[in-house]
């Protein structure tokens, strides 16, 4: 079985999760794991239980002289099969480490966002010849790799990155109503994202203006940065100003969710898999998504929730509408949505497909 070296960020228990809990089922299928990463990552102690070799750094810059000698050294020494590296800090550190070391390079690319082939930059991490494979999040992903004319050596692989039910069922429902002195018969509306333009956090404010005024719904919007602009002023100018609810940057946002009827991403691009997305699913909140190429896996409109076309406040009213209208039916949607994250976006899929892959590559 092949001997891996993985180097990632493990830091925060809940964000590293579904990530962490790849390697820990490809050890228990019997691979050689280790894992460099961040002395005070949260995931050391889980990695250690299951027979992990953890090795406690992780690079702290682009180009991080120290750490590079020290991986080189691990390489050298360790006789791994495969480097797998999986953020812009381990590729652009790693790749530099693997200079006249024989091994294959892997790294793994969530997003399609700042992936123009044209930018040199990019050819100092996920474009680099040095790399053997990409594993991509999403399609869409995929084909931006192989959209890149000057890029024949790296081998791009879709596996999407998945969840367990089994990790939500404990998760407390905050009683978001009464903190903020909701109707008790109000759909709860919700969102999980900073404001960033490709968010869509505007488009879905404008949808606002677009909802009849006696419908009986309230939004809250989880995440920072909501008092840049245009934000605040789209809120003070909706006719909804008093059932818009920002509160900023929550520990208990998954708690949050939990307690609401539906999940709004209003992206506009460059996302894959969006990860709050699934966690609402595996909650049985029902989804409402834009129509991005990298959420298409995510959800079958009208079975398990809702699809509105991108950057569009109209569609995205409308279908609110439909989802509002459809009321009484979303305990079914919510149980279709578990579901599709249990039989299709599973982490144990994710766990074998990374073990073919794996195995497949010599």
């Amino acid at each position: 079985m092949k001997k891996i070296l993985v180097i990632s960020n493990y830091r925060g228990y809940h964000t590293a999760r579904p990530e962490a809990e790849i390697f820990i089922g490809l050890k228990k299928l019997g691979f050689d794991i280790s894992i460099m990463t961040y002395a005070d990552a949260e995931y050391i102690k889980k990695f250690e239980e299951v027979g992990i070799r953890v090795i406690r750094k992780h690079p702290e810059k682009k180009h991080d002289i120290e750490f590079i000698k020290a991986l080189k050294k691990e390489l050298k020494t360790g006789k791994y099969d495969l480097l797998h590296l999986y953020n812009n800090k381990a590729i652009r550190n790693g790749i530099q480490a693997t200079k006249n070391v024989d091994i294959q390079v892997v790294i793994y690319r969530g997003a399609s966002a700042n992936m123009a082939w044209w930018n040199p930059l990019n050819y100092f991490k996920f474009y680099h010849p040095r790399i053997d494979y990409a594993i991509c999040n999403s399609d869409e992903i995929k084909q931006k790799f192989l959209a890149a004319p000057f890029i024949h050596s790296i081998k791009p692989v879709t596996i999407l990155k998945g969840h367990d039910l089994e990790w939500y069922p404990n998760t407390q429902i905050h009683d978001i109503r009464s903190e903020l002195n909701l109707r008790s018969d109000s759909i709860l509306l919700v969102t999980v994202a900073n404001n960033r333009k490709v968010k869509g956090i505007d488009v879905l404010l404008k949808s606002m203006m677009h909802i009849p005024k006696d419908t009986n719904i309230d939004l809250i919007i989880i995440g920072e940065k909501m008092e840049k602009a245009p934000i605040p002023n789209l809120i003070k100018n909706s006719e909804r100003v008093d059932r818009i609810h920002t509160l900023g940057f929550r520990k208990d946002a998954l708690n949050i969710v939990a307690a609401c009827d539906v999940f709004i991403c209003p992206s506009t691009g460059s996302e894959a898999l969006t990860k709050s997305v699934i966690e609402a699913m595996s909650l049985g909140v029902v989804p409402i998504i834009s129509d991005i190429e990298g959420n298409k896996p995510l959800v079958d409109n009208m079975v398990n929730g809702f699809v509105f076309q991108k950057a569009s406040p109209r569609d995205l009213a409308d279908t609110i509408m439909i989802a509002y209208n459809s009321r009484q039916s979303l305990p079914d949607f919510s149980k279709a949505a578990k579901l599709k994250i249990d039989r299709d976006i599973n982490t144990e899929k994710t766990i074998m497909k990374y073990s073919e892959f794996y195995i497949s590559i010599t």
